[in-house]
Formats: C-alpha cells, sequence, structure tokens
C-alpha cells in the first residue's frame, strides 16, 4: 500500500471515530466540577498565559487586542478559575459545551472581565 493511501485510510479511521469521541467528551459542566485539581488548574493558566502572550504579540504588531487586563492586575490561578467559574455559572447554556470549547470561553470571560 502506497503511503498516500495509507494516509488517507489514517485520515478516514480518525473520522470515523469522531462521532465517538465527541459523545464521550466532557462537557465544560464537568471541567468546572474538576477545577481544584491540578491538571484542571494547570490548563486554566497556562491557557490564560497564552492570550495573554497573544495580546503582547498583537500589541507588537499594532493591532487591537483581545482583552485589555491592566498591567498593575496580576492573576493569579486563582483569579483566572474565578472569572472562568462565574462566567460559566452565569451562562447554563455553556455548562453543556464539551470541553473542546473550553479556550473560546476563557477569551469571552477575560473579553468580558477586561474589555477595551
Amino acid at each position: 500500500m502506497s503511503k498516500r493511501n495509507k494516509a488517507v485510510l489514517g485520515m478516514l479511521c480518525g473520522l470515523v471515530a469522531l462521532p465517538a469521541m465527541a459523545e464521550d467528551e466532557p462537557t465544560m459542566k464537568t471541567m468546572m466540577a474538576e477545577i481544584k485539581s491540578p491538571d484542571v488548574r494547570m490548563v486554566v493558566n497556562a491557557s490564560s498565559h497564552t492570550l495573554d502572550w497573544v495580546n503582547a504579540r498583537l500589541t507588537v504588531e499594532g493591532k487591537p487586542r483581545l482583552y485589555c487586563r491592566p498591567p498593575s492586575t496580576p492573576l493569579s490561578v486563582d483569579e483566572q478559575i474565578a472569572i472562568l467559574s462565574n462566567w460559566v455559572e452565569e451562562r447554563p447554556y455553556i455548562q453543556i459545551d464539551g470541553i473542546h470549547a473550553f479556550p473560546r470561553h476563557l477569551l469571552d470571560a477575560m473579553v468580558a472581565k477586561f474589555p477595551c
């Protein structure tokens, strides 16, 4: 079997597995229930720092920032989690989203907390 055929077969097998994975995906509600676990705290913290780096890059490129957290307002992991938790708690429709949507919800929460 050629490399190309193997690649196509691999992609097709991946597509067939996607619906099963989506059905088994934990929800945002599940993630929030586990928010005190070290793994979830690490993911929230890393994602928040990634958004900060994106903002820094946008600033250097002269583009509008995603959100405008004052430089004098550092955020601890607990503060990041509180912002996300409040956002999710106040929006029940988010709680049923799969955790794949977590980065979008974190961004939305930060934009709402620190508008430009």
